[in-house]
């Protein structure tokens, strides 16, 4: 998971750097957006250019959500205490896309 914030722009450059000084396949690094509040223009800016750069990003995005961070409270996965919340859904298709990048 992505974080739109310069932090994790910085982490997950940091992880490409790591695989290419090690001649790891950086094609292996797969990344999805979370946490993402579209109204943020830092968010709008980072979801172009990290989605620009070499690493592959899943197209399905979370969006930022108190059920997410609740998930913790309950110690539950958020379909089992949010299921119709957006975020739920989002995982959901973020589920199906991993599904069909493995076939």
């Amino acid at each position: 998971p992505v974080i739109p914030t310069t932090l994790s722009k910085l982490a997950l450059d940091k992880l490409v750097g790591f695989f290419e000084k090690r001649k790891l396949p950086v094609e292996k690094i797969t990344g999805f957006f979370s946490m993402v509040e579209r109204r943020k223009i830092l968010h709008k800016e980072l979801l172009m250019e990290i989605s620009s750069a070499t690493t592959r990003m899943l197209k399905t995005i979370i969006p930022y959500s108190s059920d997410v961070e609740k998930m913790g409270i309950h110690r539950a996965p958020l379909a089992s205490f949010a299921s119709s919340s957006k975020a739920a859904k989002a995982y959901e298709a973020l589920w199906e896309e991993i599904k069909m990048s493995l076939s």
